[in-house]
């Protein structure tokens, strides 16, 4: 049995894919869509900031701004703003 918890911000509005999943330089993975991006931190990794070119919100702290913080073992979605 594969049971696990599903979070409701998980059916964020991404997109489609525009680019292939990549790990950063910081340890952490990204890949961007069409209506925004998503950040994998993984556990062991230090806590990381993502930096944007415009105003991105956060899925699961619903906080806007070009800055975020994911912490390690965390991830996010990161909107645009249309």
């Amino acid at each position: 049995d594969h049971l696990h918890n599903w979070y409701d911000f998980w059916n964020a509005e991404l997109g489609r894919p525009v680019s292939r999943g990549e790990r950063q330089d910081n340890g952490s993975y990204r890949r961007d869509f069409s209506n925004g991006t998503a950040v994998y931190n993984p556990p062991g990794n230090k806590p990381v900031t993502v930096v944007f070119d415009e105003t991105r919100a956060s899925v699961a702290t619903t906080q806007s701004g070009p800055r975020h913080h994911v912490a390690a073992g965390d991830g996010d979605l990161f909107l645009k703003n249309h």
